[in-house]
Order: structure tokens, then C-alpha cells, then sequence
């Protein structure tokens, strides 16, 4: 899925951000995610904008709640 908005068009949608200080670290817990709930697998790591010193990374994953509550 692309990192642009489009989760927010989509009603029940939720885009996760993971962000830690190793790429291993970040796509451990995210396939942990995926392989509990209803995610999709992590996109590709990025490094974060602006961080200090050049360190960290950012994936995205998506997925609906298994429960809506009702608006």
C-alpha cells in the first residue's frame, strides 16, 4: 500500500507506524503484528526524516480493527 493518505478515505482503515532505532528491530515486531492480527505485511523500511544523527527507521502497515465501534 502506498504511505499517501488514503487510509483516511477509507472508512475502518487504520495505517500503523512503526518507527525504531534498527531496521531488524522494526520488522520483528511488524511481522509479529501480521502474524496476530489482520495487517498487512510492513512496507519497506525508510529512514525518518530529520532525525538526529541519521538514525532510525519507518514502515507503515494497515489493516481494519477487528471490532468497530459504532460512531
Amino acid at each position: 500500500m502506498s504511505s499517501q493518505d488514503a487510509h483516511l478515505e477509507r472508512p475502518g482503515l487504520v495505517r500503523l507506524t512503526l518507527e525504531g532505532a534498527n531496521t531488524q528491530a522494526v520488522l520483528a515486531l511488524a511481522y509479529e503484528l501480521t502474524a496476530c492480527h489482520d495487517v498487512t505485511g510492513p512496507d519497506t523500511p525508510e529512514p525518518i526524516p530529520n532525525a538526529q544523527e541519521a538514525c532510525g527507521v519507518r514502515i507503515w502497515q494497515y489493516g481494519y480493527p477487528a471490532t468497530m465501534p459504532d460512531d
